[in-house]
């Protein structure tokens, strides 16, 4: 069974039969809305019917025949379906897109490491040196302490 939350139900009398359209959100926070009638599947229509928002339901659905989908079975909620180690609802939460201080420092360091890379083979290009592979390291080395130092830039 899947687990949804009404957000709005609007309740319709259409004559002959009653309709209710509901407003509800899935568990993947998708906001969706479904129209019932009370002629098909009567005991949904009644739950639906008695909802109010907030309400946290239990459906199952189906594809009638024509091969849209339906909702088969419907009945209030007994637990929350929770995401492990994370106490709100699975739809409710959302993973914080920003980075964390710590990401971010990360992410500069390996900027600058590539930068400085790449800045100390054209210092070689332009001496006309034949630096080893640890000579290069060397001096993005030093480029990279010297980028982070934390020293008062000198101006001559």
């Amino acid at each position: 069974m899947a687990q949804i939350e009404v957000i709005n139900i609007e309740n319709n009398n259409a004559g002959k039969y009653q309709q209710v359209v509901l407003a509800y959100k899935n568990a993947q926070g998708a906001v969706k809305s479904y129209r019932h009638v009370s002629f098909n599947k009567p005991q949904v229509f009644e739950v639906l019917r008695d909802s109010k928002p907030g309400t946290l339901l239990d459906v199952e659905w189906s594809k009638n025949d024509k091969g849209y989908p339906e909702m088969s079975k419907a009945e209030k909620a007994t637990h929350e379906i929770v995401v492990p180690g994370n106490p709100s609802r699975s739809y409710d939460s959302k993973p914080d897109p920003r980075e964390t201080k710590e990401e971010r420092a990360a992410r500069q360091l390996l900027i600058v490491r590539q930068s400085s890379l790449s800045n100390a083979l054209q210092y070689f290009e332009i001496t006309k040196g034949k630096p080893s592979i640890e000579d290069v390291y060397n001096l993005a080395d030093q480029m990279v302490e010297f980028i982070f130092a934390d020293r008062p830039a000198e101006v001559e």
